[in-house]
């Protein structure tokens, strides 16, 4: 519990003796105890928690958990109740010390385990709708409201409309208001702008977090976000080491940087980073993932096998097994990517991308009926994802190759038109904009497009390793742009 409170940047928290409570609690200025017990009855676990002002004795909030041994830490019962105390103490008292409702509280939790749970084809309205009955009974419940800002930013990130951004914008806006030092709004804010490309307002709402919580690494990552939309890259990079220095126990500070330096291509800088996570956390899956992926891009089959295994044998996941699928294809071990792309499917079939995958290795298997299928089956969940994500220019323009792959020639054309209008920076979306050319038999629009692809940042070490990009081999400009600034 105390770790768990630990954690939050804008609290402070120290654990008291049995004996000298009063002394040591006058001594460390604390403004709030926490007390409470956990009971031993049979096969049932109960923890039960008072909140009390430490000067008056008033009793500010309280509540009881009960389960069984196996789902008291397993199923987040602790961790629930530490994120309620955490609100209680962070947002619901403040100047008047006046109890929080227990009810705001109820539909506050509800709302963030389900947006921890939430994935990128989430009902994101039923989420919001937790949050907003918690502000129906508390309408100054700030952890609510900062909960419905994530949501309408996820909102907006996934439609780009206009009207979640403002409302957006508002509601932080309105929770500076309440409270102006609330350093995980900021982060929400900047955010925001960062995603609508507004950099410079950005960075003036999270260098105000960062004096704030100086050794907070989601800040970090967020001034490093629009310091780079500024151009500024040599800053952002400073940004992200300066994080990786003062909270050098965060494995996420490690995270943000790795990603940084894989994004731009320097991918033996990148795993050094990826590295640090796997020695201050040798358990933790992310770390040996993030390595083998990146030994994956640079085109390093058999470490990117090693690393992707040991991140497996810690925690399955489809993107894992997704990856360690590319890697066998590679490798020329059909079989084994079969078995993984169909592990990818089972853990999670609402992702097109291990549908298709599946589908690309039974088609180099010849096993073109079932390739059919599954490629009928990756374009449909495609298409949904696309009517929840209208902007997600990747998906729209993987939508085009699934059109091709199934010789719908015309609606490629006409998708991956809309793709790189949606975003016509984007490197893979060109790569795939290349493919549907060439193979349409419009060589030349295919050679340049995947120049513009490569010039873009698309990994060169991936180059030339599956059928679709190897005749661009054949091209003499495509070789030169392979070989420049090696």
């Amino acid at each position: 519990m105390i770790d768990l409170l630990s954690a939050n940047p804008e609290l402070r928290v120290a654990a008291l003796p049995l004996a000298g409570r009063a002394e040591a609690l006058d001594s460390a200025g604390a403004d709030y105890l926490v007390h409470g017990s956990v009971q031993v009855r049979g096969k049932v676990r109960r923890l039960k928690l008072r909140l009390t002002n430490s000067a008056t004795g008033q009793l500010l909030w309280s509540d009881t958990a009960t389960s069984s041994p196996e789902a008291f830490l397993g199923a987040g019962v602790v961790e629930d109740t530490a994120l309620a105390l955490g609100a209680v103490i962070q947002y619901g008292i403040r100047n008047d010390d006046r109890p929080v409702s227990q009810v705001a509280i109820v539909h506050h939790l509800a709302g963030e385990k389900a947006l921890r749970a939430s994935t990128p084809t989430s009902d994101l309205d039923a989420i919001a709708k937790h949050f907003e009955q918690s502000l129906s009974v508390q309408p100054d419940f700030l952890p609510s409201i900062l909960g419905l800002c994530r949501v309408l930013l996820r909102k907006y990130r996934r439609l780009k409309a206009p009207a979640y951004f403002n409302e957006a914008q508002l509601l932080c806006l309105k929770a500076l208001e309440l409270d102006e030092t609330l350093v995980e709004v900021r982060i929400t804010l900047a955010d925001l702008y960062n995603t609508k490309g507004e950099h410079a307002k950005a960075q003036r709402v999270i260098e105000r977090a960062i004096k704030l919580a100086p050794y907070h690494e989601p800040a970090h990552n967020q001034l490093a976000i629009a310091q780079e939309g500024q151009g500024r890259l040599e800053e952002a990079e400073q940004t992200l080491r300066r994080a990786t220095a003062s909270a050098p126990d965060s494995w996420e500070a490690y995270l943000a940087f790795g990603n940084f330096l894989a994004q731009h291509q320097r991918y033996e800088d990148a795993v050094e980073q990826y590295m640090n996570i796997t020695k201050l956390e040798p358990d933790n899956h992310v770390g040996f993932g993030s390595v083998g992926v990146t030994y994956y891009e640079m085109a390093e089959w058999a470490l990117a096998e090693e690393f992707l295994k040991r991140s497996i044998a810690l925690h399955e996941s489809d993107i894992a097994w997704f990856n360690l699928g590319m890697t066998y294809q590679n490798l020329g071990q059909l079989g084994d990517a079969k078995s993984a792309f169909r592990r990818s499917v089972d853990l999670n079939p609402g992702n097109y991308r291990n549908v298709s995958a599946l589908a690309d290795a039974c088609q180099l298997s010849q096993e073109e009926v079932e390739a059919r299928s599954y490629y009928e089956q990756a374009l449909v969940v495609a298409e949904e994802h696309c009517r929840i994500n209208a902007s997600d220019a990747y998906t729209l323009s993987h939508c085009a190759v699934l059109e091709m792959r199934l010789g719908r020639d015309a609606a490629a054309t006409e998708r991956i038109a809309t793709a790189i209008a949606v975003a016509a920076g984007n490197p893979k979306v060109h790569y795939n904009a290349a493919i549907i050319a060439y193979q349409a038999g419009d060589t030349e629009r295919g050679v340049e497009l995947m120049l513009e692809a490569l010039e873009m940042g698309y990994p060169k070490g991936l180059f030339g390793t599956n059928a679709d990009s190897e005749p661009f081999l054949r091209h003499e400009r495509i070789r030169a742009a392979l070989l420049r600034d090696e």
